[in-house]
């Protein structure tokens, strides 16, 4: 008999973050149904004394770029962490400025040929978009696209309020050097991008008020 999606999932979430990721997590992250269980997770997350990041994985501090880099390196084994690079809402959400994703979505680094374990099949989605070294960044195990990269790859290929809200954040954040001067800068440096002007005008929209 064929396993339930929700068996495959759960086979799928344990091997990845017992075996197949080869990662120990950091102190500051428990993993739900392995270090407690879910039920305990959840309650201690509904008093926020843990912070849910990613599939069941929760943070024991606010979480950090990097702590959420952790959590998604988790549900990756080496030779994925070695060769993606988590971008868009994705990327977003590892600097805090989008919800947790059901897929990390990923783009491959350096190779058209990489394949996934049927494992991580379930928790990514890939496209092949091609990025400078100066674009992506070290978060703990796993690298994604720069705050100002993801920012603009957000204003010219995601759609709907989400993004809306992610843009705006980025935005919003001194700390990560998206403020709008420079996000179109960005825009305008991009070569062969179609919805270029869409994207401008979106930012504009988008733009915190003088």
């Amino acid at each position: 008999m064929n396993a339930s999606p929700g068996t495959r999932y759960r086979e799928a979430r344990r091997g990845l973050l017992t075996e197949l990721s080869a990662l120990r997590p950091p102190p500051q992250l428990l993993r739900g149904g392995l270090d407690l269980t879910e039920s305990e997770a959840q309650a201690l997350a509904a008093r926020a004394v843990l912070f849910p990041l990613l599939h069941g994985i929760y943070a024991t501090r606010r979480p950090t770029p990097r702590l959420r880099g952790w959590a998604a390196g988790l549900l990756l084994r080496p030779a994925s962490r070695s060769t993606l690079l988590l971008h868009r809402m994705t990327a977003a959400w590892i600097y805090g400025c989008a919800p947790e994703p059901r897929l990390l979505e990923c783009s491959a680094r350096r190779t058209l040929t990489h394949k996934f374990h049927r494992w991580e099949e379930a928790f990514v989605t890939r496209r092949f978009t091609g990025y400078s070294r100066f674009e992506d960044l070290g978060c703990g195990p796993v690298r994604a696209t720069t705050p100002l990269r993801t920012c603009a790859d957000l204003a010219l290929f995601a759609r709907g309020p989400r993004a809306d809200v992610a843009i705006a954040t980025m935005l919003r954040a001194p700390e990560l050097g998206c403020s709008p001067p420079v996000v179109e800068a960005a825009l305008h440096a991009l070569r062969r991008v179609p919805h270029r002007a869409e994207a401008l005008e979106r930012i504009r929209r988008l733009a915190p008020w003088p």
